[in-house]
């Protein structure tokens, strides 16, 4: 059965791709397991947040489990994470900028002009919505990291979401 609703496979993929390398940091694996158009919602207490700016304006929110935040970051790192940290801090922020970066570039090979990225900005807390006004186009990837040490599936679950004003949204050849 086909979908009933419309979904820009190249936006899509993008941000499948972005998620996979920027978890790939700190030697996780995700495999995508969703994708939607629903608003953000933060549903796990760790989220990285980017700005889009320029003939595209919109965001990036990525948001994972603690448990999923510390081994990332214990990964990259090369030290053991118990608990969230300034250094924790930093990680996530670093994996959300290489996810912004990634999409950024490979959206601009595919005429999607995405001029800039803000810096990352890391929110710890769940269970809020990120808002925007009418006129904003929402996808929402599901992905599941590949870890056998999480037991829970719950706390695997990473999600990206990508708001874009439509209105200057246009593909452009080239």
């Amino acid at each position: 059965m086909p979908l009933r609703f419309e979904v820009d496979e190249v936006l899509v993929n993008a941000m499948f791709d972005a998620a996979e390398k920027g978890f790939k940091l700190g030697g996780r694996r995700l495999v995508p397991v969703g994708v939607g158009r629903m608003p953000p919602m933060a549903f796990q207490p760790v989220s990285g947040i980017i700005g889009i700016a320029g003939r595209v304006n919109g965001s990036i929110l990525v948001n994972m489990s603690e448990v999923l935040a510390l081994q990332v970051t214990s990964g990259m790192l090369m030290t053991e994470f118990r608990a969230i940290t300034n250094e924790v801090l930093d990680g996530i922020g670093e994996v959300t900028n290489v996810i912004g970066g990634r999409m950024k570039s490979s959206l601009a090979t595919s005429g999607y002009p995405l001029d800039n990225i803000t810096l990352p900005s890391v929110i710890i807390g769940q269970n809020y919505s990120v808002t925007h006004a009418r006129g904003m186009l929402v996808y929402s990837v599901a992905m599941m990291a590949e870890d056998e040490s999480i037991p829970r599936l719950h706390d695997r679950l990473v999600q990206v979401v990508l708001t874009l004003m439509t209105s200057n949204l246009k593909r452009t050849e080239g």
